[in-house]
């Protein structure tokens, strides 16, 4: 089951929590063509949300996600690396209280269609 979710942000219902984190990974290449160990874009995806602190439960988001990939080439070998960089929003417009949203809220909401109708979640 996929789950779009829809965000305006031409108005201040956001704050940037932390700008400009990065997260990156390094490989190695032996004569720029052997790899012996390659660049992971989960391992820097995952050093990203780490710096970022990115909290499960909170109205969260990484924003202006952008990807560098460079590969310094030297006699004998090279050293692949992926960087991510991105700004760490939260949102604090349209929320609902702490705690509304519980197990039983969500699966209400589910059961409705995706759209939560605030008179149906008491």
């Amino acid at each position: 089951m996929w789950t779009v979710t829809s965000v305006n942000l031409s108005k201040k219902n956001y704050r940037i929590v932390k700008a400009d984190v990065t997260g990156s990974s390094w490989g190695f290449k032996l004569l720029g063509l052997i790899t012996l160990k390659p660049v992971s874009y989960a391992n820097a995806i995952t050093e990203l949300y780490q710096k970022a602190g990115v909290s499960t439960g909170k109205a969260q988001a990484l924003a202006n996600v952008s990807q560098q990939k460079s590969s310094p080439f030297f006699i004998l070998f090279s050293i692949p690396r992926i960087t991510f960089r991105a700004d760490l929003v939260e949102f604090t417009e349209g929320l609902p209280p702490e705690g509304e949203m519980g197990p039983s809220s969500r699966a209400k909401e589910q059961s409705l269609g995706g759209k939560a109708n605030p008179s149906a979640l008491e």
